[in-house]
C-alpha cells in the first residue's frame, strides 16, 4: 500500500513568500546596522543588528518549509513501513516495532515504543492506519497494564518537570526587561553611554539565551506530553477491553455494539420501542471503570434505514474493528 500526499503547492506559495520577506528585513536592518555602526552609536547598531539576525532565521526557516514534505513517501507492507517525510531521509520501520497507529484527520501517528514519528498531508490515511493496525494488530490484555501505567506517571512528572522552567524562561524574559529599564534609567539608545551600551549588550544576549532555554524546555515538555497521552490511551485501551462485556441492559433491546479500533470507545444501537431506535457512543472512564456516554442522552431515530444512514454520516471518521466485514444493522 502506497500512501498519497496532498500537493505542496500552497507551502511552497507561504514559504517563498515568507522567503523573500525575511530577505528584506535581514538586508535592510543589516545595512542599518552598519550604517548606525559607522556613525558611532553601538546600541542603535545593535538593535538593527539583533532584527537582522531575525530576519536570517527566518529566511532559514522558509528555506525549512520549502524543503518540507519534499518527495515525500510512503510504502508499507506486510513486514515493513518505508517512509520519507518532513525533513527526514528515507527510513525503514519493521512492523515489529510499531507499537500502535493512530488518524487525526489526514496526519498519521506511528508509535514506536517511547519515541513516535508523525507523517502529515497523507489524503489517504484513514485507509493506511486502518491497513497498519490490521497487520500489527496486538490483543491490548497482554499488556503488563501496571507497568503501563508507572509509565504513565513518568511521563506525568517529566511533563511537570520540563513545564515549571519553561514558564520560568518566559517570566525571565520579562525580568530582563525590568532590569534593563531600571540600569538604563529608561534612557533612549541614541542618549545611551559608554556603560549603557554595555548594559544592552548584556541584555540582548541574555534575552537571546533565555529563549534559546524557553525553546529547548518547552520541546522536552511537549515530548513528555505526547507520550504521556499515548501512554495513558494504552491504558485505557487494555482495561477497557477486560470491561468490554460490561452490562448493556441500561438500553433495553441492544441491536448492534461496534467497538472503535484502538480506542476506549464504543457504539450502542438499541431500539426504544418497536417505531423509535436509538444510539449512544461511550467512552470508558478510567476513573470509575465504567463505560460512560459521551452525550447528554440517546440520539433517536425514527428507521433502521434512516438510522444506518446516520450511523455512516456521524462516524464515518472513525475505524472499527469489524471495519471490513461488518455493517451497522
Amino acid at each position: 500500500m502506497r500512501g498519497v500526499f496532498k500537493s505542496r503547492v500552497q507551502l511552497v506559495v507561504f514559504a517563498s513568500c515568507s522567503l523573500v520577506m525575511s530577505s528584506v528585513i535581514a538586508v535592510r536592518f543589516l545595512l542599518w546596522g552598519i550604517a548606525e555602526g559607522t556613525s558611532g552609536n553601538p546600541a542603535a547598531s545593535a538593535f538593527s543588528l539583533a532584527f537582522a539576525v531575525f530576519g536570517l532565521l527566518w529566511g532559514i526557516l522558509s528555506i525549512l518549509l520549502l524543503r518540507y514534505n519534499h518527495h515525500a513517501s510512503l510504502i508499507v507492507d506486510s513486514e515493513s513501513l518505508r517512509v520519507k517525510c518532513g525533513w527526514r531521509e528515507e527510513c525503514v520501520l519493521p512492523l515489529a516495532k510499531i507499537t500502535d497507529a493512530t488518524l487525526n484527520g489526514q496526519t498519521l501517528l506511528l508509535s514506536l515504543g517511547a519515541d513516535g514519528m508523525t507523517v502529515h498531508g497523507l489524503t489517504n490515511a484513514k485507509e493506511i492506519c486502518q491497513y497498519l493496525r490490521r497487520v500489527i494488530a496486538r490483543s491490548p490484555e497482554r499488556m503488563n497494564v501496571q507497568k503501563e501505567k508507572n509509565l504513565c506517571l513518568l511521563y506525568r512528572k517529566k511533563q511537570r518537570l520540563y513545564l515549571f522552567p519553561t514558564i520560568a524562561c518566559c517570566l525571565l524574559l520579562f525580568v530582563h526587561i525590568a532590569w534593563f529599564v531600571a540600569l538604563t534609567e529608561g534612557r533612549e539608545l541614541s542618549a545611551f553611554s559608554a556603560g549603557d551600551n554595555q548594559i544592552f549588550l548584556a541584555f540582548t544576549v541574555a534575552e537571546l539565551l533565555t529563549v534559546v532555554l524557553a525553546f529547548l524546555f518547552a520541546q522536552a515538555c511537549g515530548k513528555a506530553r505526547i507520550a504521556y497521552e499515548q501512554s495513558k490511551k494504552r491504558c485505557s485501551r487494555a482495561v477497557a477491553w477486560a470491561h468490554r462485556q460490561a452490562d448493556l441492559s441500561e438500553y433495553g433491546g441492544v441491536l448492534r455494539v461496534r467497538y472503535v479500533d484502538g480506542e476506549p470507545l464504543r457504539v450502542v444501537v438499541f431500539a426504544l420501542h418497536k417505531e423509535l431506535y436509538a444510539y449512544v457512543l461511550e467512552k470508558f472512564d478510567l476513573t470509575t471503570m465504567q463505560w460512560r456516554s459521551c452525550y447528554s442522552g440517546p440520539r433517536t431515530v425514527g428507521s433502521l434505514s434512516e438510522m444506518a444512514e446516520e450511523l455512516d454520516d456521524v462516524f464515518g471518521d472513525l475505524i472499527f474493528e469489524d471495519e471490513e466485514t461488518a455493517t451497522w444493522l
